[in-house]
């Protein structure tokens, strides 16, 4: 997140409503930054990252969050959005991993260097 996170919380909005938020950042945000958020989502109440719906151009950012719905941080109702979030250009949610046969070869290996440490030892 190279322009770092942007938090803010409005009060005082009807129950429900939506805000768009237009975020201009001093320097234009990488090729394929997307606008990141950290925290609880309807489908998942446990907080973990996850990519907001947003609109970037060059150095702006523009989207819209619903009081209780996607972005706002407490999801409930109740007049005050929270958020906090920012763009980036990495993926959170991917975990490299080795495909099922590199794995095998792996298991294979160590159970190899195992066995040669075990028979060295007897």
């Amino acid at each position: 997140m190279p322009q770092g996170l942007f938090d803010f919380q409005v009060t005082g909005c009807a129950a429900g409503a939506s805000i768009v938020l237009t975020i201009t950042y001093p320097q234009p945000l990488p090729a394929g930054s997307r606008y990141w958020k950290y925290g609880p989502t309807l489908g998942n109440p446990v907080a973990h990252w996850y990519v907001m719906p947003a609109t970037i151009s060059g150095n702006t950012v523009t989207f819209t969050i619903t009081d209780g719905g996607l972005g706002d941080d407490d999801l409930v109702a109740n007049g005050t959005i929270v958020d906090a979030g920012g763009p980036g250009g990495i993926n959170f949610n991917t975990i490299p991993t080795l495909d099922p046969r590199g794995l095998l070869l792996l298991i294979l290996l160590m159970l190899t260097a195992a066995a040669v440490v075990m028979r060295r030892r007897s």
